[in-house]
């Protein structure tokens, strides 16, 4: 395939049967081939902005979104996919009037956790070489039947979900975002669906019971960290799957790793090894480097904070970890860490620990300013936990300058579409006092 039209050709090749599928969604069911042809035909009636050549994409769980999506493709045209937060917080950069580099295949945009979202250029040929090692690495070469619980302006969902698929053949699932626990597992029953992915807020909601499915043969699960109660209650559940875990970031075009849980670092907490052409190392503050073919062309409309994180080649990913024997494990942001009376507390590692304490579903830890120790660590649990259990917890699973100083439960904690904490939010977050009854 032609470096700059990648994804074009892949359209072609859904034209021409080369790849066999279908897709299922509220609005249609279409096989490849028919959704790729009535693509070809939106491209003739494209209106991208006409200075830039780029086109804003409303995400959705339909046929019409990946019409649209394709359409692009097919014309030439670059688009900003976005959910309807960001539609309505569009920067006047994003559409301007400079051209796009001709690598450029798709903007996606990061959640904005640590301030304003930015636009991430993906490469056709880095797209296209993500596909591949995903395929590869996590033994999807195959046609089969997938469903897709997460919302399509993520690059977890969008493209090594949607765009696999595509790129593999198979029935395609899209699932939408308000469905409730009950009706997608009813869903999944059904339609005997063998691969799935989610983070884990899914499948807490989805495992919820004694429900077996045994269809499912590979699940996936990202975007948060996978404790280990959790996912003896997935394989539990689907007692023929492969579970995998893995890290990404939509940076790095978006998967880095991968770890199915038949290996030993599985159970240790790693998050798995680099896929092939990918290579990572830490600097000296033990920041994860990432070089891989997929890595970002850089972000729209903004080469100040593209070169911030873009050097030789090189992503700084914002996360601390380590390496060992070949597989990384994670710590956390470095954006994340505060200090208790001169204690670095990564939050990640504090909240795998509560995470294993028994009857605690959820976990959040942040630190507030303390005149005596400059910061003190608070915790937030949801969960079926007394005040009591989660001390002994702490006392037996943590060092003294490593536990919190403050509890309080809470009904939910603040999550992203994508299942990611919202970190930001959590000193105003609603939160209760734990009382004896609790």
């Amino acid at each position: 395939m032609s470096e700059y039209q990648a994804l074009a050709e892949l359209v072609l090749a859904l034209v021409h049967g080369q790849i066999q599928g279908v897709v299922y969604a509220a609005d249609a069911s279409l096989s490849f081939g028919d959704l790729a042809r009535a693509a070809q035909l939106r491209a003739l009636a494209l209106k991208p902005d006409l200075k830039s050549g780029r086109r804003v994409l409303m995400a959705s769980a339909s046929a019409e979104f990946l019409i649209e999506l394709l359409a692009c493709w097919s014309a030439g045209v670059l688009p900003l996919v976005v959910d309807a937060w960001l539609a309505s917080r569009l920067q006047p950069d994003w559409l301007g009037s400079n051209q796009p580099d001709q690598q450029a295949a798709l903007v996606l945009f990061t959640s904005g956790s640590a301030g304003e979202p930015k636009g991430v250029v993906l490469s056709h040929q880095g797209i296209l070489t993500q596909l591949k090692a995903v395929a590869s690495s996590m033994k999807l070469e195959t046609p089969d039947k997938v469903a897709v619980l997460l919302p399509l302006h993520h690059g977890f969902a969008l493209i090594t979900q949607v765009l696999l698929t595509l790129f593999t053949g198979g029935e395609l699932h899209l699932m939408p975002a308000g469905a409730l626990p009950g009706e997608r597992l009813a869903y999944l029953q059904a339609h005997k669906i063998r691969r799935l992915a989610g983070v884990p807020t899914h499948f807490r909601s989805l495992l919820d019971g004694s429900l077996q499915l045994p269809e499912l043969r590979h699940l996936k699960v990202a975007g948060a960290a996978l404790d280990l109660p959790l996912a003896e209650k997935i394989l539990k559940a689907c007692p023929q799957a492969e579970l995998w875990v893995g890290y990404g970031l939509t940076e790095a075009g978006p998967r880095v790793s991968a770890l199915s849980h038949h290996e030993a670092p599985f159970w240790q907490g790693s998050a798995g090894r680099p896929l092939a052409d990918v290579k990572l190392k830490l600097d000296p503050q033990g920041q994860v480097l990432i070089q891989s073919p997929g890595l970002m062309l850089g972000y729209l409309a903004a080469p100040e904070q593209t070169q911030a994180v873009l050097s030789d080649g090189w992503l700084s990913s914002g996360d601390n970890g380590q390496l060992r024997d070949g597989y990384l494990y994670l710590s956390g942001r470095r954006d994340d860490v505060f200090q208790v009376a001169g204690e670095k507390i990564a939050p990640l590692e504090i909240e795998k620990i509560l995470l294993a304490c028994p009857g605690v579903q959820a976990a959040a830890v942040y630190g507030e300013p303390d005149v005596v120790l400059g910061q003190r660590m608070i915790a937030l649990v949801q969960g079926d936990v007394t005040l009591p259990v989660l001390r002994r917890w702490a006392r037996a699973e943590l060092p003294s300058q490593k536990r919190p100083h403050s509890w309080y439960a809470v009904d939910q904690l603040p999550l992203t579409a994508n299942g990611k904490l919202k970190r930001r939010e959590l000193p105003q977050w609603p939160k209760q006092t734990f009382t004896p009854e609790f």
